[in-house]
């Protein structure tokens, strides 16, 4: 039996399982939003190539290639990397839905070492002293620096409330791992 299935409607039934776990409460909505802004890169990818869609087993190597081409012309390669993730685990969606009965997806994705700058202590201690006549700009200042010292990520440091400070010990749930931290 032939399967007939396309690729942007195996994104849509995979977005809204994904978007019941979101209302349910089993998962955040930001990676939901995440695979709604990856389903709209394929469909603009696919009108690169004179489609509207694609069915499932029509897709190659060449194609995921293509998309990755695409990708990286307007994201950097770790983004890319989470966009071709995100696909793959679209893929493997419809494997384990029997919508196709082999993943394509057999390529390697590679990392891009990334070297980041650290600030100093005296570099943070220098941005306390910077005097900005835009008080939302202050704010921003303060939470970066709280951030600095405290080594809150910036969703758990956003979803801070006062009832997470007893003693002047913040104690809280990572938003990321859902692991208690103590500050």
């Amino acid at each position: 039996k032939k399967k007939e299935d396309s690729l942007l409607q195996v994104f849509d039934k995979h977005n809204e399982l994904y978007k019941q776990s979101v209302l349910s409460g089993k998962v955040d909505n930001t990676a939901y939003y995440k695979y709604l802004k990856a389903r709209e890169r394929i469909a603009e990818y696919l009108s690169t190539q004179n489609l509207t869609d694609i069915k499932l087993n029509d897709i190659t190597m060449s194609f995921i290639e293509g998309y990755q081409n695409y990708c990286l012309m307007s994201l950097k390669t770790n983004t890319t990397n989470k966009q071709l993730k995100m696909l793959k685990k679209i893929l493997q969606f419809a494997v384990n839905e029997r919508l196709m009965d082999v993943d394509p997806f057999k390529m390697v994705l590679k990392e891009e070492k990334l070297d980041y700058d650290v600030l100093t202590v005296d570099e943070v201690n220098n941005l306390l002293c910077c005097n900005f006549t835009d008080k939302r700009m202050e704010e921003i200042r303060d939470c970066f620096v709280f951030q600095c010292y405290s080594g809150l990520a910036y969703i758990d440091l956003a979803s801070l409330t006062k009832e997470d400070i007893v003693d002047d010990v913040i104690i809280k749930r990572r938003k990321k791992t859902d692991i208690q931290f103590v500050v």
